[in-house]
């Protein structure tokens, strides 16, 4: 028996699998197939069926029947293999070596780091670098990160120890940051529909939603709306709660690529990389605007950007469900029913767009009127 919900989407069925947390887009007679075997009905009996129904020859429908088995059990194999541990433990006995220690403010809230190494520092410290205040007699959380063999770690408030595999870097960057979050906001994981890895920016009414691989943009065209009045609400890490499916504010350090750094010291004229924090790639990070909270707003759309030197301006509408697969590649959604469902109904109700781009007045105006329609 498998445990999971669906969407339909014109002639599509959009599934979702419990247990594995993944999504796959089926039609019918595909569907048909999924539901029985599903259900624990035999394959065999499947088969008989398929060929009544669809009047196929036996063996093509015991072909297409295993066809459509195998491809399950490989979708639920994969994600048995390759689900990290992060259980709570304790910390092993040469953590206890000191590095650096660090309070940032942000928000109304103070919050302490504790870095048992220079690796974990360079994760975390460029981002808050800007919040960086003296000591606080109040301390929202604690974070004490450290790395144990091959695995990264972190402890909240002197709890439990929460361990990730080293190569799972942007999860672990992500508990952190959700635990980070839920202070802010006065949430738990339980509240959180989902994080997507993108940039959203805020007319105070409404967000856009700037997703794509790391390097493709989303933070440049964030950075252009921020300089032309709008507010950034979150740089690569925006969270969507799931009973009110809103964009929550999280204010970190905004990401400048080398490259860019030219162009927006002519938008920030104040921007002045000698005392900017710097990654090992040679990445810049501008403070954010607003370290306040600023108000969570429902989404206007979401937008694929790529920068492309050779197009001047396209913004184009698309198909919500032709791109959902590059949106979930950069996304996390819990794991629960209600998780997935509200996560379907709110994504195939919002307007989805690809926006390439080298013209920034004309990708600003062009955003600009995509917070102004209806």
């Amino acid at each position: 028996m498998i445990d999971f919900r669906f969407h339909i989407e014109k002639d599509t069925y959009v599934v979702w699998l419990a247990g594995i947390n993944r999504y796959l887009q089926l039609k019918e007679p595909a569907f048909r197939v999924f539901k029985q075997l599903a259900e624990g009905v035999h394959k065999q009996e499947i088969a008989n069926s398929c060929s009544l129904y669809y009047s196929l020859p036996e063996d093509e429908s015991t072909r297409f029947v295993n066809e459509i088995t195998a491809q399950v059990h490989l979708l639920f194999d994969t994600e048995s293999q390759e689900s990290g541990d992060h259980s709570a433990g304790v910390a092993a006995d040469q953590n206890s070596d000191y590095f650096s220690e660090h309070t940032y403010q942000i928000g109304n809230h103070f919050f302490r780091f504790i870095y048992r190494n220079e690796y974990l520092k360079d994760l975390f410290h460029p981002l808050f670098r800007h919040q960086e205040i003296k000591n606080h007699p109040s301390i929202s959380g604690s974070f004490e990160l450290f790395s144990d063999g091959n695995q990264d770690a972190f402890r909240v408030n002197n709890s439990e120890v929460r361990y990730f595999p080293v190569e799972e870097i942007d999860n672990f960057q992500g508990a952190v940051y959700m635990e980070i979050l839920n202070v802010l906001h006065g949430m738990s994981l339980t509240d959180w529909m989902g994080v997507i890895h993108a940039s959203a920016v805020t007319d105070g009414k409404s967000a856009v939603i700037f997703t794509a691989p790391s390097g493709s943009g989303k933070s440049s065209i964030a950075l252009l709306m921020m300089a032309n009045g709008f507010n950034i609400l979150s740089d690569d890490f925006v969270p969507i709660a799931i009973h009110k499916p809103e964009i929550y504010h999280f204010p970190a350090g905004i990401s400048v690529k080398k490259a860019g750094i030219a162009v927006f010291q002519k938008y920030f004229p104040k921007f002045n990389t000698k005392s900017q924090s710097e990654s090992n790639e040679g990445e810049v990070y501008l403070p954010p605007a607003e370290t306040r909270l600023l108000t969570n707003v429902p989404a206007k759309a979401i937008v694929f950007v790529n920068y492309d030197p050779v197009v001047e301006y396209d913004l184009k509408r698309e198909s919500n469900l032709e791109v959902m697969n590059q949106l979930i590649k950069q996304s996390w959604i819990a794991g629960t029913h209600q998780a997935a469902e509200r996560f379907l109904d709110w994504y195939f109700n919002l307007p989805v767009y690809t926006l390439r781009y080298s013209d920034n007045r004309k990708a600003v105006e062009g955003i600009r009127e995509l917070f102004e329609s209806e």
